[in-house]
C-alpha cells in the first residue's frame, strides 16, 4: 500500500479543501498520514500527527513549521502533499530524499502578501518576489502541483505538471434534506470566514447599520477568527445594533448549519488581495445550499454564474450605500425565492464529486512515472 503525507501549518486540521481531498485519497486504497496543527479533526480512516498550534505568526514559523516538517519526513512516505508556501522546504528535502512531491496552492500568495498589515510596507515587495521565485524555481523540481483557477494554472504553466482543482464543496456536506423557507419574516444574512478588512466586513457593518435603521425585519450573523484589535472593536460596536450578533469561531459543521440556516450569503473579496486568483469554499457552499447571495463583481466568479441570477454583484465592497442596496433588494421575498432556485440549480454543477477525478488522476500518473 502507498503512503501519502499530507502536511500543512497553516491550516486548522478541519479544514474543508484539505479534508475532501483526504477522503478522496483513502477511498483510493492509500495510507494517509495528516500532518496539521492540533484541533478538531474527525475523519475516519486516517493517521492524524498533529503539531502544537502557535500563538504568534513567528512562532509558527519557527516552531509548528519546523516541527510540522520532521514530524512529516518521518512517516517516509512516498508522496508528499503539502498545503502552505512556507513549506516549500518540505517538498525541497523530500525531493533529495528520492520521495515524490506535491504543491497544493489555495492562493495567489505573492499577491496576497502585498497586502498583509503585519508585515512592513517596505518590505512587502520583496517577500513577494523572494516568495513567487522560490516557488517557480521549486516547482520546477516537484512531481505535480494543484491550483484552483485559471490564472493560477497559467502563471505556473510549463513547470511542472498542474491541474486545477476548483475549492467545491461535497454534495454529502448538506446539513439536511428540505426546503429552504421564504416567509416574510426577518431576512437572515450570513457571513462565516475571516473577519478582517480584506473582506470587508466593516462596511458590511455599516452597511447594515444603515439598513437597520430603515427596516425591522434584518439580521447579520458573523462568525469566525478576527484578524486586528481594530475589527474586534469595530465588533464590539456593533453588538449594540438591533438584528446583528457575532458567533465567534465555530467549527466547520457547526458554520456549515449556521450558513443553512440563513437566507442571504455575503462574499466581498477586495480586488487588491488576489481575489480574482482565489476559489473560495463560501462560493461553492452559497450554491450547494442554494442561497442567494451579494458578492464583490469578479470576472471569474461572474463566468461561474453568467447563466443563472443567483446573486447580486456590487462594483466596489467599500462603497456602503451600494452595499445597503444590494442587501435591500434581498429582502424582497420573490427575489430570494428565484435566486435560491437559480442559485441551487447551478450548485449541482459545482461539487467535489464532479472533479474528485483529478486528483486521482495526478497521483495514479505520478505513481506511474515513479515506477517507470
Amino acid at each position: 500500500m502507498k503512503q501519502v503525507c499530507v502536511v500543512t501549518s497553516v491550516h486548522k486540521p478541519s479544514d474543508n479543501r484539505i479534508c475532501r481531498q483526504l477522503i478522496t485519497l483513502r477511498n483510493n486504497g492509500f495510507k494517509v498520514n495528516y500532518v496539521a496543527p492540533e484541533g478538531d479533526f474527525s475523519v475516519e480512516g486516517i493517521e492524524f500527527l498533529p503539531v502544537p498550534k502557535a500563538a504568534t505568526r513567528l512562532k509558527r514559523y519557527l516552531f509548528t513549521r519546523r516541527l510540522a516538517i520532521r514530524k512529516a519526513l518521518d512517516t517516509d512516505s512516498d508522496i508528499y502533499h503539502f498545503h502552505d508556501p512556507e513549506l516549500l522546504v518540505l517538498g525541497a528535502r523530500a525531493k533529495k530524499m528520492g520521495k515524490r512531491v506535491i504543491y497544493d496552492i489555495h492562493e495567489d500568495y505573492s499577491k496576497l502578501i502585498l497586502k498583509k498589515e503585519w508585515i512592513p510596507k517596505f518590505f512587502r515587495k520583496i517577500v513577494a518576489l523572494s516568495v513567487e521565485k522560490k516557488e517557480k524555481r521549486l516547482l520546477k523540481t516537484f512531481d505535480g502541483a494543484i491550483v484552483v483557477t485559471e490564472g493560477l494554472l497559467e502563471k505556473f504553466s510549463g513547470l511542472t505538471r498542474t491541474v486545477i482543482l476548483p475549492n467545491y464543496p461535497r454534495r454529502s456536506e448538506i446539513p439536511s434534506e428540505r426546503a429552504r423557507m421564504f416567509l416574510d419574516g426577518p431576512v437572515r444574512f450570513v457571513y462565516a470566514g475571516l473577519i478582517s478588512k480584506s473582506r470587508h466586513i466593516p462596511e458590511l457593518i455599516d452597511a447594515f447599520r444603515l439598513l437597520s435603521e430603515e427596516r425591522e425585519d434584518v439580521k447579520l450573523t458573523l462568525a469566525g477568527p478576527i484578524e486586528t484589535k481594530d475589527i474586534s472593536n469595530k465588533i464590539e460596536e456593533a453588538k449594540t445594533i438591533k438584528g446583528f450578533r457575532y458567533l465567534g469561531k465555530l467549527s466547520s459543521k457547526e458554520a456549515d448549519n449556521l450558513v443553512f440556516e440563513s437566507d442571504v450569503g455575503v462574499i466581498l473579496y477586495g480586488f487588491e488581495d488576489g481575489a480574482f486568483d482565489c476559489s473560495p469554499h463560501k462560493f461553492f457552499q452559497y450554491l450547494l445550499f442554494g442561497l442567494p447571495f451579494i458578492a464583490t463583481k469578479n470576472p471569474y466568479w461572474q463566468q461561474m454564474t453568467k447563466d443563472h441570477s443567483c446573486c447580486i454583484y456590487i462594483d466596489d465592497p467599500s462603497d456602503i450605500t451600494s452595499l445597503k442596496d444590494a442587501m435591500r433588494k434581498m429582502l424582497d421575498s420573490s427575489t430570494r425565492k428565484y435566486m435560491s432556485l437559480q442559485s441551487t440549480e447551478l450548485g449541482k454543477q459545482y461539487s467535489w464529486e464532479s472533479v474528485e477525478e483529478t486528483l486521482q488522476d495526478l497521483y495514479t500518473w505520478i505513481l506511474r512515472k515513479s515506477d517507470s
